[in-house]
């Protein structure tokens, strides 16, 4: 129910904050560390990280126009690997801020980067991939970007990164 509410709280909230209309733009949101959010050790339980980083991808899709887009066109956008490090733990009732941003789109995949900072300190990193779709086909970047007015070109996916889930695989 908690990530329900926070997921409706962050879509209204991202209603009235400036759009976005640069690709390499990354966005910021603040958040605090709830009591729901603890485990035993007194700092925030690392499942919690994934609630606050989709919150902060619903903000980047509604400021960008995405989700407006996908709704119209009954898209989807289901992440298929998610890498998450843990530098610093959170503490109870600390604010931390989670930046989201782009890093590269290729034929079939999409790429963001994910960070959860508390002052100047950075607490933890996500590296995401995930692609679009409608039922079982892929949708192309330039079909969704193009709409938007993104220039994917300023985002070229790095060969590591093309390798990264192919490495990482157990």
């Amino acid at each position: 129910m908690t990530l329900f509410i926070r997921t409706i709280q962050t879509l209204l909230r991202s209603k009235f904050r400036k759009p976005i209309k640069d690709i390499n733009h990354i966005t910021r949101h603040k958040f605090r560390v709830l009591p729901i959010d603890i485990d035993v050790y007194r700092h925030m339980n690392h499942a919690k990280y994934l609630n606050y980083l989709e919150a902060a991808r619903w903000d980047l899709q509604v400021r960008s126009g995405f989700l407006k887009l996908a709704l119209k066109k009954g898209w989807i956008g289901p992440l298929s690997h998610v890498q998450l490090d843990y530098y610093r733990p959170l503490t109870l009732f600390q604010e931390f801020e989670v930046t989201t941003q782009f890093i590269g789109f290729e034929e079939k995949w999409l790429y963001m980067l994910q960070r959860v900072w508390s002052g100047e300190k950075e607490m933890a990193r996500a590296l995401i991939k995930s692609t679009i779709r409608k039922g079982r086909q892929n949708i192309t970047p330039e079909e969704y970007l193009d709409p938007l007015g993104f220039d994917r070109q300023s985002l070229i996916v790095p060969d590591d990164l093309k390798d990264w889930t192919t490495k990482r695989m157990i």
